[in-house]
């Protein structure tokens, strides 16, 4: 079964970057939607797949490549 959320470590791991860089890019306002929950910062799959969908398109419009 697909996970619904990934912690922040999950999230830099999928993206092969530090949680750190993770943790920066939200405090920076530069990452996807975001959830505290008790504490605990979670984003769901789906944020993250439209968060990744937006930039590709954003890049795209102008023809930035990609990487």
């Amino acid at each position: 079964m697909k996970p619904i959320c990934l912690n922040q470590k999950e999230l830099a791991e999928r993206w092969t970057t530090s949680h750190r860089t993770v943790e920066r890019w939200r405090w920076a306002g530069e990452s996807p939607a975001y959830m505290k929950i008790g504490g605990s910062v979670v984003y769901r799959v789906a944020d993250i797949e439209a968060f990744v969908r937006d930039v590709m398109n954003t890049t795209s419009d102008q023809n930035v490549p990609v990487y």
